[in-house]
């Protein structure tokens, strides 16, 4: 018969092997072909990847979660700057990040690999908010032809619920949306 301290020894080591354990040193890679290096410093900026590796007892199963995170991560960092159409791919040693279980995570990681494609930036093919209360201020960059930064869009929104509510009503709120963008440089918008 074993003692309950073998058992739940036992049962630790267990536990630590279906989670992963420690990463050891991990090297991340982040390439954005084509991309400024303040582009790239800001997609590394929003990297949970590469924040959680810095950290002194890091587990295999953390940088699988971190790296799953990052996909959502990535894309609304792109959405952010007006890219609509970016894929993303995060390799753990050659295998996609999204196909591997954070709760059955690989026993050690040796490799993350990021590949940020932009793809082709966005610009507001009509920016406009209707109905607008008088001396509404919306937010600078909120114009037909400019960059369609998602940033942008709720700005000018919750800028139009404020007019509103500043001129007597309260329950003032967003009934309807509609949203034209545009690639840059690709025709007019009247094409689209």
């Amino acid at each position: 018969m074993y003692s309950t301290r073998q058992i739940a020894a036992r049962l630790c080591a267990v536990l630590l092997l279906a989670l992963g354990g420690p990463a050891a040193a991990v090297d991340v890679s982040l390439r954005a072909p084509g991309a400024s290096q303040s582009f790239t410093d800001g997609l590394r900026a929003a990297s949970l990847v590469i924040e959680t590796v810095k950290t002194e007892r890091v587990s295999a199963q953390d940088v699988v979660a971190a790296a799953r995170a990052d996909y959502a991560r990535m894309l609304t960092y792109l959405y952010e700057q007006g890219y609509y159409g970016g894929v993303v791919s995060i390799r753990i040693d050659g295998r996609e990040a999204d196909g591997l279980s954070p709760i059955a995570a690989p026993s050690t990681i040796r490799r993350v690999d990021m590949v940020i494609e932009p793809g082709p930036l966005f610009a507001f093919g009509r920016a406009e908010l209707r109905p607008i209360a008088p001396d509404t201020d919306l937010p600078e960059g909120f114009a037909t032809g400019s960059i369609a930064r998602a940033g942008l869009i709720g700005d000018a929104a919750r800028a139009g619920v404020d007019g509103w509510r500043q001129v007597g009503h309260a329950k003032a709120d967003i009934a309807d949306q509609t949203f034209t963008a545009g690639r840059v440089g690709i025709g007019s918008f009247d094409d689209m």
